[in-house]
């Protein structure tokens, strides 16, 4: 709510604003406050286990929809083609509606083989001359 009432401010109240725009930006700000003070009473009556998980989803969340963004500007330039896009935006979408229903705090950290074999994975859907099962590709630390 911070970010958003300073690009506000900025559309509002940057430019010569008339009485009008003083007024709706007042009503935008005060309304903006109100669901702050609302969000820290929940934040603050709510277990701390419950904040994590739902900052850690919020996190899950913000970070998929970048993804989702940079992969739709990638299939825009032409880098990617948009059967690939297409592919990569449906795992993103199965990852945010498994977010969406997830209560779970912990989900562990993939192990390094798996790291390995996700990333062969994703360079080998770019560069059909490099086998997705190559180990030789990387090491392990």
């Amino acid at each position: 709510h911070q970010h958003v009432q300073a690009r506000i401010k900025k559309e509002f109240v940057g430019k010569d604003p008339g009485a009008d725009s003083l007024a709706a930006y007042n009503v935008i700000l005060r309304e903006s406050n109100n669901e702050i003070k609302k969000a820290e009473k929940v934040l603050e009556s709510s277990e701390e286990n419950d904040v994590r998980v739902i900052i850690s989803h919020l996190l899950c969340i913000i970070l998929l929809n970048k993804r989702a963004r940079h992969i739709e500007g990638l299939s825009a330039v032409g880098f990617l083609t948009n059967r690939d896009a297409h592919h990569y935006l449906e795992e993103i979408e199965r990852a945010l509606d498994h977010l969406r229903r997830c209560s779970s705090a912990s989900h562990g950290e993939m192990s390094q083989e798996d790291k390995n074999d996700s990333l062969r994975r994703f360079v080998a859907s770019f560069d059909s001359s490099v086998p997705a099962n190559d180990g030789s590709l990387f090491r392990e630390e």
